[in-house]
């Protein structure tokens, strides 16, 4: 499976199509797929260069916004347009976010951004994507990577700056100091009503962002009881989200 990435990513630096790895994806423990963010232009140009290049390659469409699956081979590519937070993507980040060419390591692939960049990104997807028990792992491997300089990325101005745009001004020293504590413990006493404060604060910061939650649940969970997710997309679907919308 790591050949197979480093093929994706030698086409896509080759080619100048920019992408951010969303998180560090484990060589030594084994990975299922790996998170991607880029701009629906980079997709399209991104899946039409592995077809050219013989790739075996399918395309299922996601239970979540702004995003579509890409299976090249035996790897799974979780590509999404937009930084986004929350089950079934519901927060959208309209904001240009960073990208970079990876790093390969002897255990890791890391995200080519600044280290500031990757912490303030990451966090946020730990609070806000799934329930609290469900992120144990992701947790002790980001508190593996940022234990020694957590406190002076907290107070980089990348991570005032993307907190502030998430939760607003006024919300900025209560959410810093939540993390504090949260990095303190190594997230050992990090509760679900600490997600959900959180999740309050978002709404409070984002308006209608509470009926889009409600919507996005219920509509997606109308989705995968039809089935639509079961089935690569045809050829036809795939020509039409290369040049259209997802």
């Amino acid at each position: 499976m790591e050949k197979v990435v480093r093929q994706i990513v030698d086409l896509c630096d080759k080619e100048s199509i920019k992408y951010l790895l969303l998180r560090p994806v484990s060589l030594k423990e084994g990975f299922n797929d790996v998170d991607l963010a880029m701009t629906h232009d980079a997709f399209g140009n991104l899946v039409k260069l592995l077809m050219d290049n013989g790739f075996k390659t399918k395309l299922y469409k996601t239970n979540s916004n702004v995003s579509i699956k890409v299976k090249v081979a035996e790897v799974v590519l979780d590509i999404q347009f937009n930084i986004t937070y929350l089950p079934y993507k519901s927060l959208i980040i309209k904001e240009t976010f960073p990208t970079g060419k990876v790093e390969f390591t002897k255990d890791f692939v890391l995200p080519g951004i600044l280290r500031e960049e990757m912490f303030s990104i990451w966090i946020y997807r730990l609070f806000l994507d799934k329930p609290i028990s469900n992120s144990k792992k992701s947790a002790k491997r980001f508190v593996d990577f940022f234990e020694e300089d957590w406190r002076e990325l907290l107070g980089s101005a990348f991570f005032q700056r993307w907190t502030m745009l998430l939760f607003g001004e006024i919300n900025l020293k209560q959410v810093s100091a939540l993390i504090e504590k949260t990095m303190l413990a190594k997230f050992e006493n990090l509760q679900e009503s600490d997600r959900r404060g959180l999740i309050n604060l978002l709404k409070e910061n984002t308006p209608g962002l509470g009926r889009k939650i409600f919507l996005d649940k219920l509509k997606f969970k109308i989705l995968r009881r039809m089935g639509l997710y079961n089935s690569p997309l045809t050829q036809k679907k795939v020509e039409t989200l290369i040049h259209g919308t997802i």
